[in-house]
């Protein structure tokens, strides 16, 4: 199992939790913070979203690659909030102004 680590300088850190290696580093965003992340319930995708850009990303988990295969760029705020539906289907953001989406 793995655990998701948002920083305030727009890095993502993923660490094995029986271990605590980290077994990836990437970027959301450079100079950007992480507001929130947050595994599909099967943890196969990770959705990761922006303070400035409003901006989500979503990752794909396999093999430990975490590597991005959607970006969302509809708010024109920072996204504070993600959640999956049960079935991780669906994500729902939230953002600072309030507005929510659906994708």
């Amino acid at each position: 199992a793995h655990v998701a680590v948002g920083c305030e300088n727009g890095s993502l850190l993923v660490y094995d939790l029986g271990s605590f290696d980290l077994v990836h580093r990437g970027w959301h965003k450079r100079h950007q913070a992480v507001q929130a992340v947050r595994y599909s319930a099967s943890g196969r995708f990770l959705a990761v979203a922006g303070a400035v850009s409003g901006r989500v990303d979503v990752h794909d988990t396999r093999g430990g690659r975490y590597e991005i295969c959607w970006r969302f760029s509809g708010h024109t705020a920072s996204v504070v909030h993600v959640n999956w539906s049960r079935d991780g289907t669906l994500l729902q953001t939230a953002c600072v102004d309030g507005e929510l989406m659906h994708s």
